[in-house]
Parts: C-alpha cells; structure tokens; sequence
C-alpha cells in the first residue's frame, strides 16, 4: 500500500504517503451508500455530495472493508490548510461490478508526485459547509 494512516498536527488523523508515489496512482478507496437526506439524520462529517437530488453519500457498516491491493480509507484523507495548501489527489467514481444502486465506490488518485511522509489532500470544493480551518472557500 502506497499510504498510511497517522496523526497530522492540527487535523487529526489524516493519510500519510508511505513511500514515494507517481502522479496518476490509485492510493485509497472511498465505499459510501446513497441516503435519502431527509431520512438520514446521523450525517457524518465523511459525506459525499450525490447527483441524486434530495440524497446524500455516507459511510455506513462495511465502508471500511480488508484492504485487498488498495485500502479503504479514502474517507480519512484531509482538505489541504489554506492559504497557501494545494491538493495533491482527486477523487473520483469508480463503479463496483455488482453495484445495486446505493453502494458506491470512489477512487482517490495522485495529481502530481508525492514524497514519502507527505499528507495526502484534495478540495472538498464549495458544497461541503462550514469549516473549523482556514481554506480557501472560508478563509477563518
């Protein structure tokens, strides 16, 4: 496994490059399930905007699964401290082949070369709300 996770001064845990990895690698996984929002009280603070209007993506009891080549901790990945933090990864679908339609799987790829010991980052982008850091979508 190319990450790890450890503890990141002022964020808590976060992911940790164990060696160092090549723009464009797959590092971690994302396995969420699709919630009604109005039915899914106990949003936690790991959730996924979804395309489907009125429904959300959230962990739920097998989000974290063994890892097999690639682990499921993608959830833990932090949003880069602003200003001044750019993002290393993205985050992006990636369909299971039994997919029943409220299981989903993201993928959580490099952007650029990252040297063994760095965190592992990207945007959560404007839709995500308040933040208790500086980022670049709320500066305090």
């Amino acid at each position: 496994m190319h990450v790890e996770v450890a503890m990141v001064v002022g964020k808590g845990l976060g992911l940790v490059a164990r060696e160092d990895v090549e723009a464009g690698e797959l590092v971690a996984c994302y396995l969420s399930k699709l919630y009604k929002t109005k039915k899914h009280m106990g949003a936690s603070t790991y959730c996924l905007a979804s395309t489907a209007k009125g429904h959300l993506l959230d962990l739920f009891d097998r989000s974290f699964p063994p890892p097999e080549d690639v682990p499921y901790v993608a959830p833990l990945v932090n949003e880069p401290t602003f200003p001044g933090g750019v993002e290393n990864c993205k985050l992006r679908p990636a369909p299971l082949p039994d997919e029943d339609g409220t299981i989903f799987r993201h993928v959580l790829y490099t952007t650029r070369s990252v040297a063994r010991g760095e965190e592992l980052t990207w945007d959560y982008g404007p839709g995500y709300g308040e933040r208790s850091y500086p980022s670049k979508y709320k500066t305090w």
